[in-house]
């Protein structure tokens, strides 16, 4: 082998990582029912190294101002049972939003209700809260919408942060808006 080959070869290598990241970016931007893509899918298309093509992914995506984010639905399982999706790094009032104000509103109840320590709450709890500030039929409503878009997951009569709401929420710096506001604040969170 010549010495101009075994130049050529970390280059080829390091171009074909980066063709292979942009068809994993492509993938990641067309939506298919759920967003984003579970880790076994990427291994599947590239390889037992998808994760370093994810992190190519990463580089390339924030050239647009995307952010890469991995979600755990089955905690423990690890990277292949992960979704990978992209979201925006600009906050989601500047950029829209699936939720409306009421559902937006409905979720930062429910965060903070998370928040305060619980990784579950009662639904019956959730409803009288949501029942004290709106009409019982467009509570109901938001909830609904909040659980079907991914946002919660209720189960058994009790509510969880779904899978989209740990991607593309903030949810400590939520919270920590939301009891500053509470508490008599000026309603801006501290840095």
């Amino acid at each position: 082998m010549s010495s101009d080959q075994e130049g050529a070869a970390p280059e080829q290598r390091s171009g074909d990582l980066r063709d292979k990241a942009l068809r994993a970016l492509r993938m990641l931007l067309i939506s298919r029912g759920r967003p984003g893509i579970k880790g076994w899918e990427l291994r599947r298309h590239f390889g037992p190294g998808y994760l370093r093509v994810l992190e190519v992914v990463k580089v390339e995506a924030s050239k647009l101002g995307l952010e890469l984010r991995s979600v755990e639905d089955e905690e423990g399982k690890g990277p292949d049972f992960a979704r990978y999706m992209l979201v925006t790094s600009e906050p989601a009032a500047e950029v829209g939003s699936p939720l409306t104000m009421v559902e937006a509103a409905a979720l930062a109840l429910i965060v903070t209700f998370v928040y305060g320590g619980r990784n579950e709450v009662p639904l019956k709890e959730v409803r009288q809260a949501l029942y004290a500030k709106l009409n019982k039929w467009r509570a109901d409503q938001a909830l609904y919408r909040l659980s079907r878009l991914g946002y919660i997951d209720v189960d058994d009569d009790v509510v969880r942060l779904g899978w989209r709401t740990r991607a593309e929420v903030n949810v400590e710096r939520l919270a920590r808006a939301l009891v500053a506001i509470r508490s008599g604040g000026d309603g801006r969170p501290s840095p």
